[in-house]
């Protein structure tokens, strides 16, 4: 793996602070599996998970939080991938009639996104890096508290819709959103990213405030 190496962009970049090898579980037939993996990053982290029913992601791969269907449009699987301080702590729910084994894997993207600009050059390896290839150009990050029944924008202002990613703190540790209430009166959260603004709404049944992590870029 190439690493330690510099280059210069006008965007901060997300610095990847974990990789982990790839992680099985299996689930018996109607059940549910945990797994607990240790990490030495020495805090948490913004996961980005996949899992995928072949230890070589050779077959579909799937984002944690999404399913595989059966024939009557049914999930197969639940799954939730969250990060302790010292841990992530991944579960698996199979709601089929024959164990399985599911794989995953992970990366890790540092909380905050506004690392200093990096020098031109690099003193050790001279390597420069130019392209003509599209790059995710990160404009803001940052992390927010939303009270219970609340709305909070987070301003970006630049006219169309850019991408998006969030993250909150949960039960699980801090994990990818992956659900969204569909009416506004649901509990659970709702994202939504328009030409001007982040805004995420929150209700929790025991009326409690949710920390959340926000990644906007400028691509839409």
């Amino acid at each position: 793996m190439i690493k330690d190496f510099v280059l210069s962009s006008d965007y901060p970049i997300d610095q990847v602070v974990y990789r982990s090898r790839v992680i099985p579980l299996t689930i018996a037939s109607y059940d549910y599996a945990t797994a607990n993996v240790p990490h030495s990053v020495g805090g948490i982290f913004l996961p980005i998970a996949q899992y995928s029913l072949s230890g070589d992601f050779s077959s579909n791969t799937f984002g944690v939080g999404t399913s595989e269907v059966d024939a009557n449009g049914a999930q197969k699987y639940r799954t939730s991938l969250g990060v302790y301080s010292d841990r992530l702590f991944i579960e698996a729910n199979n709601w089929t009639a024959v164990p399985v084994t599911l794989y995953f894997r992970a990366i890790g993207l540092a909380i905050r996104g506004d690392h200093k600009r990096f020098a031109a050059t690099s003193q050790y390896h001279g390597l420069l890096l130019n392209t003509d290839t599209n790059q995710l150009k990160l404009i803001k990050s940052g992390t927010v508290v939303v009270p219970s029944g609340a709305a909070t924008s987070i301003p970006h202002s630049l006219g169309y819709v850019p991408t998006a990613l969030v993250w909150q703190n949960s039960y699980w540790g801090v994990i990818a959103v992956d659900y969204t209430s569909i009416e506004p009166s649901d509990y659970g959260t709702n994202v939504i990213i328009d030409s001007q603004n982040l805004t995420i709404t929150q209700k929790d049944i025991n009326n409690t405030p949710r920390t959340y992590y926000y990644r906007i870029y400028a691509d839409e």
